[in-house]
């Protein structure tokens, strides 16, 4: 608005401050629009989702197609992992994407969501391998994932490498779990990828949203979580 009659014209100093006031005002209000609430404070592990096995296979799968093509660094501008997408693995991909539809998708739903999204309604945002190697790229900062939720599944054994697991900064916990067990969390709590000290960690890495037809059990933005905050369970 234009200067009234008599008004004091701000000076640089004061337009500088309130430059960095409005900034700080603007990161506050949306780390609270990004915090989650409720159930998506929670972190689960589920026990063997896959066997040793199943991870065998589908990691040796993974190395040949790596050795083959390579590993990507640059699909995630911001927090970019060395990982392949699982849909660039043809021989594996439909069965990854089957197993977590019939053992994550049910377990994720109820946990997050109760009875009001059934597993049909989550969908993939994004399906990747991830390689953290203590002499390449052994650790991720912290950071929220670009969906409503996350998992990731350990696909070598942990005798393989030493640190490792994902470290979320709100209880300060490192969750790593044995080969084949899957973590369960909200992508939009602030989590990092611990540094692998020895060897090389490898996991399926999956970020999930809600179907639009069920988009009215969840009617606030993804990044506010706060649908279902208060049902108990």
């Amino acid at each position: 608005a234009l200067l009234q009659r008599g008004e004091e014209i701000p000076s640089l100093e004061w337009c500088q401050l309130k430059a960095v006031s409005d900034q700080a005002a603007a990161a506050d209000r949306a780390k609270a629009a990004t915090k989650p609430l409720g159930k998506f404070l929670n972190v689960h592990t589920l026990p063997a989702i896959w066997s040793a096995q199943e991870c065998h296979k589908v990691l040796q799968v993974v190395k040949a197609a790596t050795d083959e093509k390579g590993w990507q660094s640059d699909r995630h501008r911001a927090f970019a992992t060395t990982d392949i997408e699982s849909c660039d693995i043809p021989e594996v991909d439909p069965w990854v994407r089957q197993s977590v539809r019939e053992r994550v998708f049910p377990a994720m739903a109820s946990l997050y969501f109760g009875s009001r999204v059934p597993a049909e309604g989550l969908s993939f945002r994004d399906l990747f391998f991830v390689k953290y190697e203590a002499t390449a790229q052994n650790s991720l900062a912290l950071h929220r994932d670009g969906s409503l939720l996350s998992f990731n599944i350990l696909l070598n054994p942990r005798s393989e490498f030493l640190g490792g697991g994902t470290f979320f900064e709100d209880d300060k916990k490192t969750i790593c779990g044995e080969q084949g067990d899957c973590v369960l969390h909200s992508g939009q709590l602030l989590h990092a990828g611990a540094a692998v000290t020895k060897g090389i960690r490898f996991v399926l890495v999956g970020f999930i949203d809600i179907n639009a037809q069920y988009s009215h059990c969840f009617n606030q933005s993804p990044g506010s979580c706060t649908e279902g905050a208060d049902e108990s369970g």
